[in-house]
């Protein structure tokens, strides 16, 4: 157990994955000769394909100086999509307050609702006009 002092130190190296539990109560660095293998994400973020980290810095127009060895430009990315809030366990999404999901997304509920109800709506008047249009020529077929 480390020196109370330290216990956030530690508990910020644990949560970045740079030091992990080799046996309980002991813990040592995570070695790799792979950066991006040692590359860590922030809670609601997820980290790039292997291929964007690589490109990240030309894509941001951020230039790898010369005498540099490597450079990373935003590895991570956001876990959730537009209009979507990420759930305690860190890994899901839910959507916002005001969104409903559909068919994978979010959509706004207001705009759900027009979309559902205008062709009901359009529907239902286009019957009312054939129902009437039956009516009168049945009444015309009565008189004549």
């Amino acid at each position: 157990q480390p020196p109370a002092s330290y216990l956030t130190i530690r508990s910020l190296q644990e949560e970045l994955k740079v030091v992990k539990e080799v046996s309980p109560g002991k813990y040592a660095c995570v070695r790799t000769s792979d950066l991006y293998e040692a590359l860590t994400c922030p809670f609601g973020t997820q980290l790039k394909s292997r291929l964007e980290v690589e490109q990240g810095c030309n894509a941001s127009g951020l230039p790898c100086p010369a005498s540099a060895t490597t450079c990373i430009c935003q590895p991570c990315k956001s876990t959730c999509d537009d209009h979507e809030v990420i759930n305690l366990d860190g890994v899901t999404c839910r959507c916002e307050d005001g969104y409903t999901d559909f068919q994978g997304s979010c959509v706004s509920k207001m705009a759900f609702n027009l979309a559902i109800i205008l062709p009901v709506l359009g529907l239902l008047v286009l019957a009312v006009m054939i129902l009437f249009k039956f009516q009168a020529r049945r009444q015309d077929l009565l008189f004549h």
